[in-house]
């Protein structure tokens, strides 16, 4: 899996007041993670000063939108002004050429969410240096499962240097207290650093010292489903390390959400046979934040298990057929080329590898048509995860799929899966299981011939 930066750093404003440190922040955080991490310098883009345009930011996402894949990360660094509309209750990055106090010059935080949660990269991380850009969050819960498990997980997480706040740009010639922090953090960390353990440590570190607190939090709205970037220390040679085989076994949390569910249900039936009115209501408070809990570990072990499939796509032992994986491999190389050939404003030699794409698309579509590819999907309890891994692998390629339709589609997996375990747990009945799991699998099945007609497949 390849790491990629997309760096925006601004001293020299057009019109607004001038900064002293911000490209200096991002010039150092990027030698850091190339120099100390698994980051090549090959995969680095920057827009320093005046090349930092709305036009340019917003280039550079719309390559991102069509280059990068599963198999990728990407990290954008933001140093720069930031701005908050109290009334309309936004917050703002402030491009170099914006005009103060003029909003129409700015890029809207919710724009570039848009983006983040249309991108297919595995992990996406925003590191954001810039004044009140602590608005962008939503609440979240603490992520507790091991490392390896949480980058496996795909994730879209954001650190900031503060919250509905001015902050620190530093002294002349220095970093920015919150950059600095963040470099001292990686530098002497010696291992394996997750996104949370780094966010906690900036926290700690620049609140002691300055009077600003930075946050980190996963982007719940926006794609999120559980993960955590991982910043992996290079060693002095870059060996391949032999993988232990994982447990393909269901998390422990998840099997305690199910057997909680069943628990609160037989506690809010009990109420209602006594008719305990208050006690009912609040056990279905209770009901209501467990399901979102439990529908979300859900998802997070479908995640999991698509990449374990994955994982053996590679070794050759695919669910797909073969020319496929290949057509499919295909398409990702050209829209890598095509990205690349926009970047160097060679417009006419994109539009053929455009056209290379569509006629890709469609041969992929074919190929899907031909063997009856979504109408051979078993949906049984044994090849839910090979299922759900071709589902999502059919959607990634196919560019008009919204993302509320993806969202849909994987949280009716999601429930074949919780019914799948409860039923291997003994928490239902035969009866019971074989009803609900049949009706699901029709939902599932009439929404996947959805996404087969409005993208060719029939």
């Amino acid at each position: 899996m390849s790491n990629h930066i997309f760096a925006i750093g601004i001293d020299n404003y057009k019109s607004c007041t001038k900064l002293n440190n911000a490209v200096r922040d991002i010039e150092n955080i990027v030698d850091i993670l190339t120099d100390k991490y698994d980051f090549d310098k090959s995969n680095v883009t920057k827009l320093l000063n005046e090349e930092a345009t709305l036009e340019n930011i917003i280039n550079e996402l719309e390559n991102y939108l069509t280059s990068q894949d599963e198999s990728q990360n990407l990290i954008i660094l933001f140093s720069g002004h930031g701005e908050f509309d109290d009334l309309l209750q936004m917050g703002y990055l402030i491009p170099q050429e914006a005009l103060p106090y003029s909003k129409s010059t700015y890029f809207a935080y919710s724009t570039l969410f848009s983006y983040i949660k249309a991108l297919k990269s595995h992990h996406i991380l925003l590191i954001s240096d810039s004044c009140f850009s602590g608005s962008i969050f939503t609440p979240y819960r603490k992520m507790e499962t091991s490392k390896e498990k949480l980058d496996k997980i795909p994730s879209k997480w954001a650190i900031t240097s503060g919250r509905l706040e001015p902050v620190s740009d530093g002294e002349p010639g220095k970093n920015s207290p919150f950059a600095e922090a963040l470099i001292n953090i990686l530098d002497k960390n010696t291992s394996s650093l997750s996104i949370s353990e780094l966010s906690n440590k900036i926290v700690s570190d620049v609140a002691e010292n300055v009077e600003q607190i930075p946050r980190g939090e996963p982007l719940q709205s926006y794609g999120h489903k559980g993960g955590e970037f991982i910043f992996t220390r290079r060693t002095g040679t870059k060996k391949n390390k032999a993988k232990k085989e994982k447990d393909n076994s269901e998390s422990l949390e998840l099997i305690k959400l199910i057997e909680s569910n069943y628990e609160l249900e037989d506690k809010i039936e009990e109420a209602e046979n006594e008719n305990k009115t208050g006690t009912i209501r609040r056990l279905n408070k209770e009901k209501e934040s467990l399901n979102n809990l439990l529908n979300k570990e859900l998802v997070k072990e479908l995640e999991v298990q698509r990449v374990n499939v994955a994982q053996k796509t590679k070794i050759g032992d695919s669910p797909l057929p073969q020319e496929y994986i290949e057509k499919y491999e295909e398409t990702i190389e050209v829209r890598k080329l095509k990205n690349e050939i926009i970047k160097k404003q060679r417009y006419e030699e994109a539009a053929k590898l455009r056209d290379d794409e569509k006629r890709l698309e469609k041969e992929l579509s074919t190929i899907l048509n031909h063997n009856q590819i979504l109408e051979k999907l078993e949906l049984n309890p044994e090849s839910l995860y090979n299922d759900y891994f071709i589902s999502q692998l059919i959607m990634n390629i196919q560019s008009n799929i919204k993302f509320d339709k993806r969202d849909r589609i994987e949280k009716i997996f999601g429930r074949l899966l919780f019914f799948d375990l409860s039923y291997k747990k003994g928490k239902i009945s035969p009866f019971v299981y074989e009803d609900s799991r049949t009706k699901i699998v029709e939902i599932l099945k009439n929404e996947l011939e959805k996404t087969g007609s409005n993208n060719g497949y029939k």
